[in-house]
């Protein structure tokens, strides 16, 4: 009988200490994240950044948006501050949209995806832009950026973004 007790404690035991490692465990384990190969993460990020960068060439906002989470969406802009919205970011590309003519050219090249979890990844570029404003003048920018991409409901969003540019001469 005592072995029998023995026996139920230690089981008890036992499911005591993994329903606190379930509740302790990263995200991806808690939330019951299925893996999925790195090669093929890293590849929807590339597609999905791909979507980002098309639609900002062609200065088509409304399919821009949709390449960011709208709910959880925040950034460390290049001037120093910080944007806790959408909304506000929406509002401020909006104005300083509004002011282009066309990317004669945009290019992102030092790309680096790292995959931190089957919903969660980073992408860090730097990127070199010649930009023709409305008012025929012509503006070069050079930087770096961050990106913390998030899965949500099936499709890869902009959750975070962190920018720098190069000085200029």
């Amino acid at each position: 009988m005592s072995d029998c007790r023995l026996y139920i404690k230690f089981s008890s035991v036992s499911s005591l200490i993994y329903l606190i490692g379930l509740m302790i465990a990263p995200p991806s384990i808690a939330n019951d994240c299925q893996e999925i190969p790195e090669t093929e993460t890293i590849a929807e990020i590339n597609h999905a950044f791909s979507g980002l960068v098309k639609a900002a060439r062609s200065l088509d906002t409304k399919q821009y948006f949709n390449f960011f989470d709208h709910e959880r969406y925040t950034a460390l802009n290049s001037d120093g501050s910080v944007t806790h919205s959408f909304l506000e970011f929406q509002k401020n590309f909006s104005q300083q949209i509004a002011f282009i003519e066309a990317y004669k050219t945009l290019q992102f090249h030092n790309v680096k995806i790292t995959v931190l979890d089957c919903k969660t990844a980073l992408l860090i570029n730097e990127y070199s832009a010649t930009i023709k404003l409305k008012s025929n003048q012509i503006i070069q920018a050079e930087g770096a950026g961050t990106q913390l991409w998030s899965k949500k409901s099936g499709h890869w969003k902009l959750l975070h973004v962190a920018g720098s540019e190069k000085p200029t001469d």
